[in-house]
């Protein structure tokens, strides 16, 4: 009478393992075919962005991508507030984004929705900016240092 309870028993656990191995397995697919998905259309977007650039019809390309990078900003800020990540992805992902900070500096975050405004800001504070003990190259920080003598120069039209 053991040995069918133990034989069962580890049938039983075979099966399962097996099953388990199985659903994974086609949790997985599906998650790869619409990571596929989601990347075919980011393609999509960009060969739209791509046409209007070669198209010369920059002011066209740059609110398309303002309007792309700004739906990612509010969705990042809602899944924030939603379900909040661990500190290491946190710290990651904040990373990242300090070039968006610094973009939106220069160029500010523009919505219809007062709300999505106010949920974009308060996200981004929480965001380092820009160090300036790095010398920075990049485009962004080249436009940010426009940004900067700008704003001097307001402050002090006398000088240059």
């Amino acid at each position: 009478m053991k040995w069918k309870i133990l034989f069962v028993a580890v049938i039983s656990l075979v099966a399962g393992a097996v099953g388990g191995g199985l659903w994974a397995s086609n949790a997985f697919k599906k998650f790869h075919i619409s990571k596929q998905v989601d990347v075919a259309g980011q393609t999509l977007f960009s060969a739209g962005t791509l046409a209007y650039l070669r198209l010369g019809e920059v002011t066209n390309a740059i609110a398309e991508l303002e309007s792309r990078t700004g739906a990612a900003i509010v969705s990042l800020a809602v899944m924030d507030q939603v379900a909040p990540v661990d500190d290491k992805t946190r710290i990651q992902r904040d990373k990242l984004l300090t070039s968006i900070k610094v973009y939106y500096q220069s160029f500010p975050f523009k919505s219809k929705d007062t709300n999505q405004n106010v949920l974009v800001s308060e996200f981004l504070s929480r965001i380092s900016g820009r160090s300036f003990e790095n010398n920075c190259d990049s485009s962004v920080c080249r436009l940010d240092d426009l940004r900067i003598v700008h704003e001097q120069t307001k402050l002090n039209p006398g000088s240059k």
